[in-house]
């Protein structure tokens, strides 16, 4: 079970993300130095899709940062890590793990190529 609290380092600081909800499927954390108007959220969820034989679990990751513009509208910015494993033995928590850690490799001083649409 996770902590109702988790530190996060994003590189400059700790932020603590306290939790706020709990769902069936999981739950949500907030950055305890942001404000409800402009909030930035950690969202946890699972869900199992499939049938009997191709049963995959999906675990899902989301980081959200809304601000308000200069004209006072609310705007999300949000980051998605979408893990998707088939009931398999193949796929052991060792595997899992290498791939996540290619894909942060991957993403690691290129943030600005991606959002800019390279492939």
């Amino acid at each position: 079970m996770l902590a109702d609290t988790l530190v996060v380092n994003d590189s400059v600081a700790d932020r603590n993300f306290v939790k706020t909800k709990t769902m069936s499927d999981g739950s949500v954390r907030i950055n305890d130095a942001t404000t409800l108007l402009e909030p930035e959220l950690l969202t946890i969820r699972h869900q199992t899709v499939g049938g009997a034989a191709s049963l995959v679990d999906r675990h899902l990751v989301q980081l959200s940062q809304t601000q308000i513009d200069d004209n006072g509208v609310a705007r999300t910015a949000q980051v998605n890590l979408t893990i998707a494993v088939p009931r398999s033995p193949d796929f052991t928590t060792e595997v899992l793990t290498r791939l996540v850690f290619m894909i942060k490799q991957v993403i690691t001083g290129r943030e600005a190529n991606i959002i800019r649409g390279e492939g």
